[in-house]
């Protein structure tokens, strides 16, 4: 299913659910607030289920429960109690499991791209020539391929949705660029080239930024990454 049917969808279910709140249907009662972050708390959590996304699932279930604390009758826990817990056992999960198996997804999709052709033609894919590249997602899933022989910068902002960036067509000016990300409620994939290396100075809060593996010194072109992500995250895939 894709995204804009996937939100569409859900805010349907959402403008259901608030008129029979409002009707006093609902044997919970939910203001509009709480009701719009449950329904974008559930998307994130079905698609962590989906790409086995232990941060997504987790996270979500956290903030779903600390929303509904007090019907769960689980009061005597803390907010930053629960999100700590979740954050200490999504980074562990993630820790014990080879990061191969939560990629699966994300490298049998990168397969079919370049060796298949094989794409939802309803995905929002687009060409960027530009030097310094733009990009902005919001509610959706978008893929992006760069290409350019001087590309300098790019500005990546992502909101409620997911965005794969490809810079396996790319050169680097003077063999670097500067990669500014904004992340909220969201993810953001950056496919690049095996030698290249990334330098990391982002503010992740909330949040999670998979490097891909470590900095063993290549003297390849070097990627700098600034910005940050909150409530959502940043991976590094080479190629």
């Amino acid at each position: 299913m894709q995204p804009r049917w996937f939100w569409g969808g859900f805010l349907i279910i959402g403008a259901g659910l608030l008129i029979t709140n409002q009707l006093g249907l609902l044997a919970i009662s939910v203001n509009l607030f709480t009701l719009f972050l449950t329904l974008v708390l559930a998307g994130f959590l079905i698609k962590g289920l989906r790409y086995l996304d232990f941060f997504s699932i987790i996270m979500s279930l956290v903030f779903l429960a600390v929303i509904y604390a007090r019907p769960l009758g689980i009061t005597a826990l803390t907010p930053w109690t629960m999100i700590v817990a979740g954050l200490l056992l999504s980074f562990g999960l993630t820790l014990i499991f080879p990061r191969r198996w939560q990629h699966w997804a994300r490298g049998h999709s990168y397969y079919h791209h370049h060796h298949r052709q094989f794409h939802d033609d309803h995905t929002d894919q687009a060409t960027i020539n530009d030097d310094i590249a733009a990009i902005n997602v919001s509610m959706t899933s978008s893929i992006r391929y760069l290409h350019s022989a001087n590309l300098s910068a790019a500005n990546i902002t992502v909101a409620m949705g997911g965005v794969k960036v490809y810079f396996d067509d790319v050169q680097l000016q003077d063999n670097q660029a500067t990669i500014k990300l904004d992340v909220s409620l969201g993810s953001a994939e950056l496919y690049i080239p095996q030698n290249w290396q990334v330098k990391s100075d982002l503010d992740v809060s909330l949040a999670n930024f998979d490097d891909g593996k470590p900095d063993v010194g290549t003297a390849g072109p070097v990627l700098y990454l600034t910005g940050g992500v909150s409530l959502g995250s940043i991976t590094i895939i080479y190629i």
